[in-house]
């Protein structure tokens, strides 16, 4: 038996299961696909174990075992799959709605672990939410469910950046909030995320957040630049108008962007404070300038 082939009987051991259930499961489903001695008996690889432990911890959180091996095969985990996204979104959002919270957050889990935090932000988490969406609008959810779900996807998101921070050094220091008025702040998070992730010091403020208070903040806290977030045209031309004043009073540079910058008029407006119209984009182009001109 070569280096890290088990007979079932061992590997079933290793893996938490019995060996009936790995037979049942490869026939079954699939997963795993052990490869077979000269004597014909099966031999299962530490990948192998790796799976069926993945799925066995799925089933742990109350996850079907066909939807845990769906999910596996379209996590990048299994040797040579493609990513099934869309299988992954929406069994996310039938937890979510289902109110199955810990369910979702198995999903999420796996995403991460397969693809990484900032795939699982904009390839599962922001279409998601676009969704819910679509649903509040056609009327086939109400407003509690679009909150429940909003809350439930934000508390994993700050659940994130509070370890990103954690685990990150100190960095130039930023301000991430919304405009004035302005309440939607999902992308928002997810780029106070992906700049921790950069190695930027942190500091989300979150929803609503008065220009005229804000700069007194960030002269407070030393901020190198502040990240503003804007959703509808008409809060982000105010805040526009506003942003000379804010930048005078904190000695900070300020950037923007949102889904009001869409709008090419509104771009123009703001020049070289826009950042980019991708959550990656505008992420990877703020470390560069603020990394840069700290070095």
């Amino acid at each position: 038996m070569g280096e890290g082939a088990y007979k079932i009987k061992e590997a079933a051991e290793r893996a938490g299961v019995t060996p009936e259930l790995l037979r049942a499961w490869e026939r079954r489903y699939g997963v795993p696909l052990p490869e077979r001695g000269p004597s014909g008996h099966r031999l299962y690889s530490e990948e192998d174990i790796r799976a069926v432990r993945w799925i066995r911890k799925q089933t742990d959180w109350g996850v079907g075992v066909r939807r845990a091996v769906e999910l596996f095969k379209g996590s990048g985990s299994a040797p040579g799959a493609q990513a099934d996204l869309e299988v992954v979104r929406h069994t996310l959002l039938d937890h979510l709605l289902a109110g199955e919270e810990g369910k979702a957050g198995a999903v999420l889990e796996m995403v991460v672990s397969g693809h990484g935090i900032e795939a699982a932000c904009v390839e599962v988490v922001e279409p998601v939410l676009v969704l819910v969406g679509e649903l509040w609008h056609r009327g086939v959810i109400g407003v509690a469910h679009e909150h429940w779900i909003t809350e439930s996807l934000k508390s994993v998101l700050i659940r994130l950046l509070a370890e990103e921070k954690r685990a990150g050094p100190d960095g130039v220091r930023v301000i991430v909030a919304c405009a004035p008025e302005e309440l939607h702040e999902m992308g928002l998070l997810m780029l106070a995320l992906f700049l921790a992730r950069r190695g930027l010091d942190v500091l989300y403020l979150g929803q609503a957040v008065p220009l005229e208070d804000l700069g007194v903040f960030v002269g407070g806290f030393g901020a190198r630049a502040v990240l503003l977030s804007a959703s509808q045209k008409q809060r982000a031309k105010r805040m526009l108008a506003e942003l000379p004043q804010l930048e005078a009073a904190s000695g900070a540079r300020v950037f923007v962007g949102g889904l009001a910058f869409e709008d090419e008029s509104l771009r123009k407006a703001a020049g070289e404070r826009f950042l980019g119209r991708g959550v990656r984009e505008a992420a990877d182009v703020a470390a560069e300038l603020l990394l840069q001109r700290s070095s």
